[in-house]
């Protein structure tokens, strides 16, 4: 066969390749369209606020992209976000695995008021099944810096949050419905009068489960028909690194009868002595009760595995206090439902 033929036939498959690519990509981008459309419609329904400036679609030829200008989302609720904009990315030929972006400035609202908050990056990463349905997410956030709640503002280095829903197979509060991991370091907190604590926190760290099922609807309805009929949050593994305190535990959070956090943990504790000191300064504790706890607690030490000396204390959280065994360490304010 002549050279020539070969290189036209050869043109010619390569045309028809291009084109029915071309469509299959049109096809997929028509279809995430339709499918970010058809869930905003959903959500309407059922109360909530679901808008957008601008959408549009590019990415061609090697992913879909989805940009939204100005995305603002609120539940029934009244909880309302709203960033500047919002990319979503996809494989054409793997397109229920999407990342999203949304760096620059995002606005939360709610019945404790407005905050403002701006970031450096923010990706999620969410795996759909085949019905449009997340099966689980990640997200990742660096250089946050959120205004508005405090008169300083409140900087995180680095946020990671992972959520994966588990198959139910007994709908009660002794089944896990959901796995899920958080990780804060470099948090700079506030001027917070009174409090025995540096104003960095070095690290947070939380995985655990959800016991029972969320019912569906507003939170302001659900959570508290979940923590009635026994669901709780299983702390597995909790690391807190907040000069001079440190901590690793496990335990238990609930709701009380007015909606607000009840926490009880099991804990081995590091710098119990400065903090004994700190409390003292403070009038947080009497200087002799303060003396009186460093000597139990230094009797009660035993070294972790890295040699430090570490004393295993209660954590508990109720009526609105932080506690580590009897000391009142802070308050928390209530969650306003």
């Amino acid at each position: 066969m002549p050279m020539r033929r070969v290189l036209a036939i050869f043109a010619i498959a390569l045309a028809v390749a291009s084109l029915g690519y071309t469509a299959y990509w049109f096809h997929v981008a028509g279809l995430l369209r339709k499918g970010l459309e058809s869930w905003a419609d959903q959500r309407r329904s059922q109360g909530w606020t679901v808008s957008w400036s601008e959408m549009n679609t590019g990415g061609y030829p090697l992913h879909v992209r989805l940009d939204l200008d100005t995305p603002h989302l609120a539940n029934p609720s009244g909880l309302a976000w709203t960033a500047e904009r919002l990319t979503g990315n996809a494989d054409p030929f793997n397109w229920t695995q999407l990342r999203l972006a949304a760096p620059g400035r995002h606005q939360f609202d709610g019945p404790g008021g407005h905050m403002d908050v701006t970031v450096a990056s923010a990706r999620a990463d969410v795996n759909l099944d085949r019905r449009g349905i997340a099966e689980d997410a990640t997200l990742l956030v660096s250089g946050i810096t959120a205004t508005g709640l405090t008169p300083e503002p409140l900087t995180i280095s680095g946020l990671a949050l992972a959520w994966d829903p588990l198959p139910v197979t007994k709908p009660d509060h002794s089944t896990a419905t959901v796995r899920f991991s958080a990780t804060a370091h470099g948090i700079m907190l506030p001027e917070l009068p009174g409090l025995p604590l540096d104003r960095r926190v070095t690290l947070a760290e939380i995985t655990g489960r959800i016991m029972g099922v969320l019912p569906k609807g507003p939170l302001t309805e659900s959570v508290p028909r979940w923590s009635a009929e026994g669901g709780t949050v299983e702390l597995d593994h909790v690391t807190l690194e907040w000069e001079p305190l440190a901590l690793e535990g496990d335990g238990t959070i609930a709701l009380d009868p007015a909606g607000q956090p009840l926490v009880a943990m099991s804990a081995r504790m590091r710098g119990f002595g400065p903090l004994m000191d700190r409390l003292a300064e403070s009038g947080t504790v009497e200087p002799s009760a303060a003396n009186a706890a460093k000597i139990v607690l230094s009797l009660m030490a035993k070294p972790d595995a890295k040699g430090r000396p570490s004393v295993p204390v209660p954590v508990s959280l109720q009526d609105g206090a932080l506690f580590l065994g009897p000391a009142k360490v802070a308050k928390v304010p209530q969650i306003n439902w």
